[in-house]
């Protein structure tokens, strides 16, 4: 029967979790204190359970004892020891010392001053004053230097973009945010440069953007709301454009449509999106238009003059660039 059903204790946090997640702190106290009586070695399961007491304002004292010893603890792992140190804040307790400067700073509460945080492999208090400081400039530097110290850790990575796009940095932002993009949207897009023909560069264009499923994958490594994967997706399409990567830009702006719900945000990105392709179509023309520099004098097509989008001439007319052979 231990085959089938796995250990006792195993599913405790999981069904706590849900409860906290559901706003009933209160209810995951019973699941959270069993695992810990049953596994006292779950570091994760204390710093969970001390997070209840004090969102259900049950047992105060207990959770700052349970926190207390957990920051304290060496053989705990220091992720957990940080968190741990994070929640202790909440008694604004003196003649505090876990064996870290950086532990005994968040235990204090770190306040929006970056100068106290900008010391040596001090990452999770480099987090928390990210979230607090109001210069967006100032936060993109706490969170680059969060980067530096731990590279493997995806959590400084979004709020870093959107730091860096709200100053303008789109080369930073794309960079910061590149690495979390697995799902490849840039992969879909075939160069017209290398097309055999228009309408095979059209064909696998229009295929490319009818697959929503595409956007379930984004961001597969990093937890977000359905509304922020919406949000973000539209970010990351704003920043390619700005730095002139349309195809690739056009690429997020269909994932934001897939993911929006139905309403005008769908619609406007969608909007966006048949600007970009038209943009796209543009610049496929040009392409086929464009003379090839070699050896030989005749041309492979026929050369005309670049097009140019169509505007509003006078008197509500429509114009068009281009011209004869």
């Amino acid at each position: 029967m231990v085959l089938v059903a796995g250990e006792a204790f195993e599913n405790l946090r999981t069904a706590a979790d849900l409860l906290v997640k559901n706003g009933h702190p209160g209810e995951a106290l019973e699941f959270l204190s069993a695992r810990v009586k049953a596994v006292p070695w779950d570091a994760q399961g204390r710093l969970e359970l001390a997070r209840a007491q004090l969102a259900s304002n049950r047992d105060r004292g207990a959770a700052q004892t349970g926190l207390s010893s957990l920051a304290a603890a060496p053989e705990a792992p220091y992720a957990t020891r940080a968190a741990a140190a994070q929640a202790f804040a909440a008694f604004q307790a003196s003649g505090i010392n876990f064996g870290s400067g950086e532990l005994d700073l968040l235990a204090k509460g770190v306040q929006s001053d970056p100068s106290s945080v900008e010391q040596p492999g001090y990452f999770y208090a480099r987090m928390q004053a990210a979230e607090r400081v109001a210069d967006a400039a100032t936060r993109v530097r706490l969170l680059l230097g969060a980067v530096e110290i731990q590279p493997q850790d995806d959590s400084p990575r979004v709020p870093l973009f959107r730091a860096a796009a709200a100053i303008e940095k789109h080369a930073l932002a794309y960079s910061a945010v590149e690495p979390l993009l697995d799902q490849g949207a840039s992969g879909y897009y075939q160069n017209p440069d290398q097309a055999e023909n228009a309408e095979a560069s059209e064909d696998a264009e229009a295929e490319a953007y009818m697959g929503p499923s595409d956007a379930v994958t984004l961001l597969p490594r990093i937890e977000l709301r359905a509304e922020e994967k919406v949000a973000l997706a539209a970010q990351v399409a704003q920043v390619l454009e700005k730095l002139q990567r349309l195809r690739e830009a056009a690429g997020y702006w269909a994932i934001a449509a897939a993911l929006a719900p139905p309403g005008p945000s769908r619609e406007g990105f969608q909007g966006k999106l048949n600007a970009a392709r038209a943009k796209l179509k543009l610049e496929r023309q040009d392409a086929l238009r464009r003379p090839v520099v070699s050896e030989h004098l005749e041309q492979k097509g026929q050369v005309r003059p670049r097009l140019k989008a169509k505007s509003q001439g006078v008197g509500g007319s429509s114009t068009e660039g281009g011209g004869g052979g």
